[in-house]
């Protein structure tokens, strides 16, 4: 569920109320939430993919293609970590052998656990940019795909539309209010 109540944080329902459906707090039934919001569901559903559109009409502006030397980057800094890893482990044999000093044996550690932990540090940044870079080429592509078949969405499933706006959308903020669906939806995207 990408919606949520602006009050609470609790996922939201659909209930008919007033003759339409409507996207209600599901925690205000279960008094848990004690202001909880409310809106139009084709009012909200509207405006989320007006501004889906939107943002896939001005993706392709800013789109890079992914950067080779990132792959070789995380490749290089898995290695390190594995490197690291594996003088862990020597050091580990060389005093339960008894070849090095208990002194020694702290030191050495303390140091290669510095180590493997800034290694393991470098690594989680290029992991994620890797991902992320990936994530844009996708979104990209998808972009250009829903770009070209705008005017078909409305022939399009309800469930087709919910996978599409699952690839785009993390999560959608209802706030309290009076206001329209433009003023009161916080949408976040992925």
């Amino acid at each position: 569920r990408v919606m949520r109540c602006g009050h609470c944080g609790g996922g939201m329902s659909t209930r008919w109320m007033r003759g339409a459906p409507y996207f209600v707090c599901a925690q205000r039934h279960l008094g848990l939430c004690d202001h909880g919001v409310s809106i139009q569901a084709r009012n909200a559903s509207e405006e989320i993919e007006r501004r889906m559109f939107a943002r896939l009409r001005g993706r392709h502006r800013w789109q890079h293609p992914p950067h080779p030397a990132r792959s070789t980057e995380m490749a290089a800094a898995r290695l390190e970590v594995a490197r690291a890893r594996d003088i862990l482990a020597r050091l580990h044999l060389m005093r339960a052998d008894g070849t090095i000093e208990p002194r020694e044996y702290e030191d050495a550690l303390r140091l290669q656990r510095g180590r493997l932990e800034a290694l393991e540090q470098r690594l989680a940044r290029a992991e994620a940019r890797v991902d992320e870079e990936a994530k844009a080429a996708a979104l990209a592509m998808l972009a250009d795909d829903l770009g070209q078949a705008v005017e078909a969405w409305p022939a399009l499933t309800l469930e087709a539309r919910r996978d599409i706006m699952g690839l785009l959308v993390r999560e959608v903020l209802v706030l309290a209010g009076r206001g329209t669906a433009r003023e009161r939806l916080r949408v976040h995207w992925v």
